[in-house]
Formats: C-alpha cells, structure tokens, sequence
C-alpha cells in the first residue's frame, strides 16, 4: 500500500496520455485516484538543470533522504527531480490569506451577509 503512487509529473504530454491508457495505475477510482501532470517543456533541458542545480547550491532544496535513489538510478533520478523542481517552480501554490482575529466577534457567524 505504501508504494501505490497517487501523484505523477512526466516530461512530455504524450507520456501522461500513455500513464493514462494503461490499466491498473488507476487501482480503483475511489480508492487511490491517479493524478498526472505534465513539467514545463525546459525541465529535462540545461535550463532544468542549472535551476535544480543552483536550488541545491543554496541550501534551498535537501536531498538527505533521496540521496540513495540518486546515486542508483543517476540520469533518471535526475530527470525525475529536475521535472518535479520544474513543475513546482511554474506551479505555485495559493493559500488564502490568514483572516485577524479581530474581524469576526464570539457571536457572528461565518456567512451571514445576504441573510437579513
């Protein structure tokens, strides 16, 4: 169970429209639904690269505990992190905003604009 995956980012839209036709990656849809996402077209180039390259040079990316599928699996690992960093670079996250304490008092309810 451990090693089902539920998230994939490939390199090329072609490989996710592969991921998709082929059975049992999709395990049950209700159980472990399969999401794919295709990395940026530069992620597997230099460009990919030297950006994943100089995020570890800073100290802002740590490979501690992925260090021993890199050193197995070398080009693919690599391929796989530059991919990942790529993507998350180009796909940031939003978060809404943390609402002051001060705007909602002990008895107002969320929600009751428009219910006069």
């Amino acid at each position: 169970m451990d090693l089902k995956f539920t998230h994939v980012i490939v390199d090329r839209e072609e490989a996710r429209e592969v991921l998709w036709r082929m059975r049992g990656l999709n395990y049950a849809i209700n159980e472990i639904p399969l999401v794919t996402y295709t990395a940026p077209s530069y992620a597997s180039t230099e460009i990919g690269r030297a950006y994943t390259d100089e995020l570890i040079r800073e100290g802002r990316l740590q490979l501690d505990e992925t260090e021993a599928i890199l050193s197995e699996e070398h080009e693919t690992g690599s391929l796989a992190l530059q991919c990942a960093v790529c993507f998350l670079k180009d796909s940031p996250s939003y978060y809404a905003p943390l609402r002051q304490l001060g705007t909602r008092g002990p008895n107002r309810p969320l929600g009751f604009v428009g219910l006069e």
